[in-house]
Protein backbone atom coordinates (compact mmCIF):
# COMPACT_ATOMS: atom_id res chain seq x y z
CA UNK A 1 0.00 0.00 0.00
CA UNK A 2 1.60 2.85 -1.11
CA UNK A 3 1.39 6.86 0.67
CA UNK A 4 -1.46 7.83 -1.15
CA UNK A 5 -3.51 4.77 -0.64
CA UNK A 6 -2.51 5.09 3.09
CA UNK A 7 -4.31 9.22 3.31
CA UNK A 8 -6.92 7.77 1.36
CA UNK A 9 -7.76 4.97 3.77
CA UNK A 10 -11.52 5.54 5.28
CA UNK A 11 -11.35 3.17 8.96
CA UNK A 12 -9.29 4.03 11.78
CA UNK A 13 -6.31 1.86 12.76
CA UNK A 14 -8.23 0.90 15.99
CA UNK A 15 -10.71 -1.11 13.43
CA UNK A 16 -7.87 -2.79 11.69
CA UNK A 17 -6.21 -3.77 14.91
CA UNK A 18 -9.71 -5.51 15.87
CA UNK A 19 -9.29 -7.16 12.53
CA UNK A 20 -6.17 -8.27 13.05
CA UNK A 21 -6.83 -9.55 16.40
CA UNK A 22 -9.09 -11.99 15.52
CA UNK A 23 -6.34 -13.52 13.23
CA UNK A 24 -4.77 -14.01 16.26
CA UNK A 25 -3.87 -17.85 15.75
CA UNK A 26 -3.84 -17.70 11.90
CA UNK A 27 -0.01 -17.12 11.40
CA UNK A 28 -0.50 -17.30 7.64
CA UNK A 29 -2.98 -14.56 7.41
CA UNK A 30 -0.94 -12.51 9.86
CA UNK A 31 2.30 -12.62 7.85
CA UNK A 32 -0.08 -11.57 4.56
CA UNK A 33 -1.07 -8.76 6.40
CA UNK A 34 2.37 -7.60 7.92
CA UNK A 35 3.06 -7.29 3.96
CA UNK A 36 -0.15 -4.64 3.37
CA UNK A 37 1.74 -1.38 4.86
CA UNK A 38 3.93 -0.27 7.72
CA UNK A 39 0.88 0.32 10.09
CA UNK A 40 -0.34 -2.88 9.47
CA UNK A 41 3.34 -4.43 9.77
CA UNK A 42 3.17 -2.96 13.44
CA UNK A 43 -0.11 -4.38 14.26
CA UNK A 44 0.65 -8.12 12.93
CA UNK A 45 4.18 -8.46 14.88
CA UNK A 46 2.78 -9.11 18.16
CA UNK A 47 0.47 -12.26 17.17
CA UNK A 48 3.12 -13.59 14.84
CA UNK A 49 5.92 -13.34 17.01
CA UNK A 50 4.28 -14.02 20.79
CA UNK A 51 5.09 -17.71 20.50
CA UNK A 52 8.24 -19.47 19.27
CA UNK A 53 9.30 -23.09 19.36
CA UNK A 54 12.91 -23.34 18.96
CA UNK A 55 13.28 -26.49 17.55
CA UNK A 56 10.99 -26.08 14.48
CA UNK A 57 12.90 -26.53 11.21
CA UNK A 58 12.43 -23.40 8.41
CA UNK A 59 13.22 -22.75 5.26
CA UNK A 60 15.97 -20.11 4.82
CA UNK A 61 17.42 -18.34 1.86
CA UNK A 62 20.92 -17.40 1.41
CA UNK A 63 21.31 -13.65 0.54
CA UNK A 64 23.98 -14.45 -1.93
CA UNK A 65 22.84 -17.84 -3.21
CA UNK A 66 19.38 -17.62 -3.13
CA UNK A 67 18.94 -21.19 -2.39
CA UNK A 68 17.07 -22.63 0.77
CA UNK A 69 18.69 -24.45 3.56
CA UNK A 70 16.58 -26.00 6.54
CA UNK A 71 17.55 -24.20 9.94
CA UNK A 72 16.08 -24.67 13.53
CA UNK A 73 14.34 -21.58 14.57
CA UNK A 74 16.53 -21.53 17.61
CA UNK A 75 19.42 -20.88 15.70
CA UNK A 76 17.62 -18.18 13.55
CA UNK A 77 15.95 -16.88 16.56
CA UNK A 78 19.50 -15.99 17.78
CA UNK A 79 20.90 -14.77 14.14
CA UNK A 80 17.84 -12.27 14.56
CA UNK A 81 18.56 -10.99 17.80
CA UNK A 82 21.92 -9.89 17.30
CA UNK A 83 21.43 -8.02 14.16
CA UNK A 84 20.19 -4.48 14.85
CA UNK A 85 17.33 -4.07 11.84
CA UNK A 86 15.69 -7.38 13.52
CA UNK A 87 16.20 -7.36 17.22
CA UNK A 88 12.81 -5.71 17.63
CA UNK A 89 11.24 -8.92 17.43
CA UNK A 90 12.67 -10.00 21.22
CA UNK A 91 10.69 -7.39 22.54
CA UNK A 92 7.16 -9.39 21.51
CA UNK A 93 7.83 -12.84 22.33
CA UNK A 94 5.88 -13.83 25.59
CA UNK A 95 6.17 -17.99 25.21
CA UNK A 96 9.10 -19.73 24.39
CA UNK A 97 9.44 -23.58 23.93
CA UNK A 98 12.02 -25.63 24.29
CA UNK A 99 10.45 -29.06 23.04
CA UNK A 100 13.51 -31.26 22.18
CA UNK A 101 16.66 -32.35 24.74
CA UNK A 102 17.93 -29.00 25.73
CA UNK A 103 21.77 -30.20 26.49
CA UNK A 104 24.97 -28.44 28.13
CA UNK A 105 26.92 -27.00 24.48
CA UNK A 106 22.74 -25.47 24.01
CA UNK A 107 22.65 -23.35 27.55
CA UNK A 108 25.09 -20.10 26.11
CA UNK A 109 22.38 -20.16 22.95
CA UNK A 110 19.50 -20.28 25.21
CA UNK A 111 21.15 -18.11 27.84
CA UNK A 112 21.58 -15.33 24.78
CA UNK A 113 17.55 -15.88 23.58
CA UNK A 114 16.09 -15.18 27.29
CA UNK A 115 18.61 -12.06 27.87
CA UNK A 116 17.20 -10.56 24.51
CA UNK A 117 13.44 -11.25 25.60
CA UNK A 118 12.17 -8.59 28.08
CA UNK A 119 8.60 -9.65 27.44
CA UNK A 120 8.53 -13.70 28.37
CA UNK A 121 6.94 -14.87 30.68
CA UNK A 122 6.04 -18.67 30.35
CA UNK A 123 8.49 -20.84 29.39
CA UNK A 124 8.33 -24.45 28.35
CA UNK A 125 11.48 -26.77 28.36
CA UNK A 126 11.89 -31.03 27.52
CA UNK A 127 15.19 -32.43 29.21
CA UNK A 128 16.78 -29.58 30.68
CA UNK A 129 20.07 -29.92 32.16
CA UNK A 130 20.81 -28.59 35.40
CA UNK A 131 22.73 -25.53 34.34
CA UNK A 132 19.56 -24.20 32.62
CA UNK A 133 17.97 -23.92 36.24
CA UNK A 134 20.60 -21.00 37.24
CA UNK A 135 20.28 -19.58 33.89
CA UNK A 136 16.65 -19.05 34.45
CA UNK A 137 16.96 -17.52 38.03
CA UNK A 138 19.74 -15.10 36.47
CA UNK A 139 17.37 -13.94 33.49
CA UNK A 140 13.65 -14.48 34.65
CA UNK A 141 13.84 -14.14 38.04
CA UNK A 142 11.09 -11.48 39.02
CA UNK A 143 9.23 -11.95 35.50
CA UNK A 144 8.64 -15.63 35.17
CA UNK A 145 4.82 -16.46 35.34
CA UNK A 146 4.20 -19.65 33.96
CA UNK A 147 7.17 -22.75 34.21
CA UNK A 148 6.45 -26.21 32.42
CA UNK A 149 9.76 -28.59 32.90
CA UNK A 150 8.92 -32.27 31.58
CA UNK A 151 11.18 -35.30 31.30
CA UNK A 152 13.62 -34.54 34.34
CA UNK A 153 15.50 -36.28 36.68
CA UNK A 154 16.63 -34.76 39.80
CA UNK A 155 20.04 -36.63 41.69
CA UNK A 156 23.11 -34.87 43.39
CA UNK A 157 23.24 -31.22 43.38
CA UNK A 158 20.77 -30.42 40.65
CA UNK A 159 17.32 -30.32 43.50
CA UNK A 160 19.38 -27.55 45.02
CA UNK A 161 20.07 -25.32 41.62
CA UNK A 162 16.14 -25.97 41.19
CA UNK A 163 15.37 -24.74 44.26
CA UNK A 164 17.26 -21.66 43.94
CA UNK A 165 15.65 -21.37 40.87
CA UNK A 166 12.11 -21.65 42.54
CA UNK A 167 12.83 -19.12 44.74
CA UNK A 168 13.86 -16.57 42.41
CA UNK A 169 10.69 -16.90 40.88
CA UNK A 170 8.79 -14.05 42.70
CA UNK A 171 6.25 -13.92 40.18
CA UNK A 172 5.43 -17.16 39.30
CA UNK A 173 1.73 -18.28 39.04
CA UNK A 174 1.59 -21.62 37.09
CA UNK A 175 4.27 -24.80 37.81
CA UNK A 176 4.15 -27.52 35.38
CA UNK A 177 6.05 -31.04 35.95
CA UNK A 178 5.70 -33.11 33.62
CA UNK A 179 7.37 -36.88 33.77
CA UNK A 180 9.82 -35.85 36.47
CA UNK A 181 11.61 -38.40 39.18
CA UNK A 182 14.23 -38.29 41.19
CA UNK A 183 16.51 -40.98 43.85
CA UNK A 184 15.66 -40.25 47.58
CA UNK A 185 15.55 -36.85 48.15
CA UNK A 186 16.65 -35.28 51.79
CA UNK A 187 15.76 -32.40 49.82
CA UNK A 188 12.20 -30.50 50.76
CA UNK A 189 10.79 -28.58 47.66
CA UNK A 190 9.70 -25.26 49.00
CA UNK A 191 7.21 -23.69 46.07
CA UNK A 192 7.14 -19.95 45.20
CA UNK A 193 4.88 -17.88 47.63
CA UNK A 194 3.11 -16.78 44.45
CA UNK A 195 2.49 -19.80 42.86
CA UNK A 196 -1.51 -20.64 42.51
CA UNK A 197 -1.57 -23.24 39.83
CA UNK A 198 0.05 -26.47 40.41
CA UNK A 199 0.02 -29.41 37.65
CA UNK A 200 1.84 -32.59 38.22
CA UNK A 201 1.76 -35.66 35.88
CA UNK A 202 4.04 -39.03 35.66
CA UNK A 203 5.63 -37.58 38.75
CA UNK A 204 7.80 -40.13 41.14
CA UNK A 205 6.96 -40.55 44.53
CA UNK A 206 10.22 -38.62 45.76
CA UNK A 207 9.38 -35.44 44.30
CA UNK A 208 5.27 -35.88 45.11
CA UNK A 209 6.76 -36.27 49.04
CA UNK A 210 9.58 -33.37 48.36
CA UNK A 211 6.76 -30.84 47.51
CA UNK A 212 4.42 -32.34 50.36
CA UNK A 213 7.03 -32.06 52.90
CA UNK A 214 7.69 -28.20 51.27
CA UNK A 215 4.10 -27.17 51.80
CA UNK A 216 3.83 -28.95 55.50
CA UNK A 217 7.25 -26.95 56.66
CA UNK A 218 6.22 -23.61 54.52
CA UNK A 219 5.62 -20.81 57.63
CA UNK A 220 4.59 -18.58 54.79
CA UNK A 221 1.17 -18.48 53.62
CA UNK A 222 0.26 -20.51 50.46
CA UNK A 223 -1.71 -18.64 47.59
CA UNK A 224 -2.50 -22.37 45.78
CA UNK A 225 -5.37 -22.15 44.58
CA UNK A 226 -5.50 -25.20 42.27
CA UNK A 227 -3.67 -28.25 42.41
CA UNK A 228 -4.36 -30.21 38.84
CA UNK A 229 -3.00 -34.02 38.74
CA UNK A 230 -3.28 -37.13 36.87
CA UNK A 231 -5.72 -39.38 38.58
CA UNK A 232 -3.02 -42.40 39.14
CA UNK A 233 -0.70 -39.85 40.49
CA UNK A 234 -3.25 -38.91 42.87
CA UNK A 235 -4.32 -42.32 44.10
CA UNK A 236 -0.33 -43.10 44.54
CA UNK A 237 0.42 -40.20 46.65
CA UNK A 238 0.68 -40.27 50.35
CA UNK A 239 -2.05 -39.08 52.92
CA UNK A 240 0.41 -36.69 54.06
CA UNK A 241 1.11 -35.03 50.70
CA UNK A 242 -2.99 -34.38 50.65
CA UNK A 243 -2.93 -33.13 54.40
CA UNK A 244 0.08 -30.96 53.17
CA UNK A 245 -2.36 -29.39 50.49
CA UNK A 246 -5.09 -28.21 52.57
CA UNK A 247 -8.71 -27.55 52.36
CA UNK A 248 -8.73 -24.60 50.19
CA UNK A 249 -7.11 -25.99 47.52
CA UNK A 250 -9.31 -27.65 44.59
CA UNK A 251 -8.20 -30.77 43.33
CA UNK A 252 -8.39 -31.10 39.82
CA UNK A 253 -7.80 -34.86 38.67
CA UNK A 254 -7.47 -36.22 34.71
CA UNK A 255 -8.74 -39.65 33.55
CA UNK A 256 -7.31 -39.73 30.01
CA UNK A 257 -7.02 -43.64 31.77
CA UNK A 258 -8.82 -45.44 33.64
CA UNK A 259 -7.04 -46.22 36.67
CA UNK A 260 -7.45 -48.39 40.06
CA UNK A 261 -6.93 -46.98 43.44
CA UNK A 262 -8.23 -43.83 45.73
CA UNK A 263 -7.21 -40.79 46.38
CA UNK A 264 -6.50 -40.13 50.27
CA UNK A 265 -8.11 -36.98 50.09
CA UNK A 266 -8.58 -36.11 54.26
CA UNK A 267 -9.57 -32.64 54.09
CA UNK A 268 -10.17 -31.62 50.57
CA UNK A 269 -14.28 -31.32 49.68
CA UNK A 270 -14.22 -30.72 46.40
CA UNK A 271 -13.19 -32.65 43.64
CA UNK A 272 -12.94 -32.05 40.15
CA UNK A 273 -12.77 -34.70 37.28
CA UNK A 274 -11.90 -33.99 33.83
CA UNK A 275 -12.39 -36.48 31.41
CA UNK A 276 -13.51 -37.50 27.83
CA UNK A 277 -16.58 -38.82 26.85
CA UNK A 278 -16.29 -42.38 26.94
CA UNK A 279 -18.38 -45.34 28.23
CA UNK A 280 -15.72 -46.61 30.15
CA UNK A 281 -15.23 -42.68 32.01
CA UNK A 282 -19.16 -43.94 33.32
CA UNK A 283 -17.72 -47.30 34.02
CA UNK A 284 -15.30 -45.52 36.24
CA UNK A 285 -17.42 -42.74 38.12
CA UNK A 286 -19.93 -45.91 39.31
CA UNK A 287 -16.90 -47.66 40.98
CA UNK A 288 -15.02 -44.80 42.38
CA UNK A 289 -17.58 -42.26 43.56
CA UNK A 290 -18.73 -44.79 46.26
CA UNK A 291 -15.00 -45.46 47.66
CA UNK A 292 -14.18 -41.33 47.60
CA UNK A 293 -13.49 -40.22 51.30
CA UNK A 294 -16.76 -39.53 53.15
CA UNK A 295 -15.51 -35.55 53.49
CA UNK A 296 -15.41 -35.71 49.34
CA UNK A 297 -19.50 -34.20 49.25
CA UNK A 298 -19.07 -32.06 45.96
CA UNK A 299 -17.79 -33.37 42.96
CA UNK A 300 -17.41 -31.60 39.61
CA UNK A 301 -17.89 -33.97 36.13
CA UNK A 302 -16.17 -31.96 33.55
CA UNK A 303 -16.67 -33.42 29.74
CA UNK A 304 -13.94 -32.83 27.23
CA UNK A 305 -16.28 -31.35 24.19
CA UNK A 306 -13.65 -32.37 21.14
CA UNK A 307 -15.87 -34.41 18.53
CA UNK A 308 -13.07 -36.12 17.73
CA UNK A 309 -12.43 -37.55 21.07
CA UNK A 310 -15.97 -38.94 21.63
CA UNK A 311 -16.98 -42.52 21.95
CA UNK A 312 -20.14 -43.46 19.51
CA UNK A 313 -21.55 -45.73 22.28
CA UNK A 314 -20.92 -43.06 25.48
CA UNK A 315 -24.66 -41.70 25.15
CA UNK A 316 -26.63 -44.14 22.87
CA UNK A 317 -29.87 -45.23 24.46
CA UNK A 318 -29.53 -48.62 24.30
CA UNK A 319 -26.17 -48.78 23.57
CA UNK A 320 -23.50 -50.42 25.61
CA UNK A 321 -23.36 -47.61 27.77
CA UNK A 322 -26.52 -47.93 29.41
CA UNK A 323 -25.97 -50.04 31.85
CA UNK A 324 -23.10 -47.93 32.78
CA UNK A 325 -25.63 -45.18 32.91
CA UNK A 326 -27.96 -47.04 34.95
CA UNK A 327 -25.51 -48.01 38.05
CA UNK A 328 -23.92 -44.56 38.15
CA UNK A 329 -28.08 -43.43 37.99
CA UNK A 330 -28.03 -45.76 41.48
CA UNK A 331 -24.65 -44.52 43.07
CA UNK A 332 -25.32 -41.23 42.94
CA UNK A 333 -28.26 -41.60 44.35
CA UNK A 334 -27.41 -43.66 47.14
CA UNK A 335 -24.55 -41.60 47.98
CA UNK A 336 -26.82 -38.16 48.16
CA UNK A 337 -29.05 -40.24 50.53
CA UNK A 338 -26.31 -40.93 53.04
CA UNK A 339 -25.38 -37.58 53.01
CA UNK A 340 -21.71 -37.99 51.29
CA UNK A 341 -22.99 -36.04 48.44
CA UNK A 342 -24.24 -32.75 48.58
CA UNK A 343 -23.49 -31.14 44.96
CA UNK A 344 -22.66 -32.82 41.39
CA UNK A 345 -21.92 -30.66 38.84
CA UNK A 346 -21.83 -31.61 34.87
CA UNK A 347 -20.24 -29.43 32.53
CA UNK A 348 -18.67 -29.88 29.24
CA UNK A 349 -15.70 -26.79 28.81
CA UNK A 350 -13.46 -26.23 26.08
CA UNK A 351 -9.56 -26.25 27.58
CA UNK A 352 -6.47 -24.08 26.28
CA UNK A 353 -2.98 -25.35 27.27
CA UNK A 354 -2.23 -22.84 30.18
CA UNK A 355 -1.41 -25.83 32.67
CA UNK A 356 0.28 -28.13 29.71
CA UNK A 357 -1.38 -31.18 30.49
CA UNK A 358 -2.52 -34.18 28.16
CA UNK A 359 -4.75 -36.26 27.88
CA UNK A 360 -8.84 -34.77 28.11
CA UNK A 361 -6.86 -31.41 29.46
CA UNK A 362 -5.30 -31.29 25.80
CA UNK A 363 -6.25 -27.69 24.26
CA UNK A 364 -9.54 -28.19 22.53
CA UNK A 365 -9.15 -27.87 18.68
CA UNK A 366 -12.09 -28.76 15.90
CA UNK A 367 -15.93 -29.01 16.11
CA UNK A 368 -17.10 -28.86 19.97
CA UNK A 369 -20.19 -31.09 21.10
CA UNK A 370 -21.72 -30.37 24.36
CA UNK A 371 -25.07 -31.88 23.60
CA UNK A 372 -24.42 -34.38 26.27
CA UNK A 373 -25.71 -31.75 29.22
CA UNK A 374 -29.01 -32.30 27.26
CA UNK A 375 -29.14 -35.48 27.52
CA UNK A 376 -28.62 -35.87 31.38
CA UNK A 377 -32.14 -35.68 32.17
CA UNK A 378 -32.63 -39.25 30.76
CA UNK A 379 -29.36 -40.71 31.30
CA UNK A 380 -29.76 -40.02 35.20
CA UNK A 381 -33.44 -39.83 35.43
CA UNK A 382 -33.19 -40.95 39.75
CA UNK A 383 -31.05 -38.71 40.84
CA UNK A 384 -32.54 -35.94 38.63
CA UNK A 385 -35.92 -36.27 39.93
CA UNK A 386 -35.47 -35.63 43.48
CA UNK A 387 -37.64 -32.89 44.77
CA UNK A 388 -34.41 -30.57 45.22
CA UNK A 389 -31.55 -32.18 43.09
CA UNK A 390 -28.40 -32.41 44.04
CA UNK A 391 -27.07 -32.34 40.59
CA UNK A 392 -26.70 -29.11 38.54
CA UNK A 393 -25.81 -28.92 35.09
CA UNK A 394 -23.95 -25.87 33.98
CA UNK A 395 -24.45 -24.94 30.43
CA UNK A 396 -22.76 -21.39 31.18
CA UNK A 397 -19.43 -22.20 31.57
CA UNK A 398 -17.95 -22.68 28.38
CA UNK A 399 -13.94 -22.68 29.34
CA UNK A 400 -12.32 -24.98 32.00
Amino acid sequence: MDDQAISERRFPNELFSLIIENLYSDKASLRNTALVCRDFALLSRPFIFHEIYSERLVLVASHHSGNKTRKRTRDLLCDLLRQSHSAYIGKYVRTLHFHTQVHSKDLASLDFILQNLPSLVILRLSGPPSGIFRVIQTRLGGKLTNLRMQSVYFGGSNIRLFQDMLESLTGLKILSLLDVDSAALEQKIILPRSLEVLSLADIGEHICHAIGSGMEASTKPSSLKTIIMDYGDAAAVSRSFWEAVGSETQVVLELSLIPMGIPEMTSQNKVVFSCFQHHETIEFFSAVIPRLPENVDEIYIDFNPSSASIDHEFDLPGGKSKQAWINLDDVLKKRHQLGMLKHLYFRCTKRDDLCCMGGSLRRTTGSANRAILGQLGSLLPRSMAEIISFIEIDTDTMYF
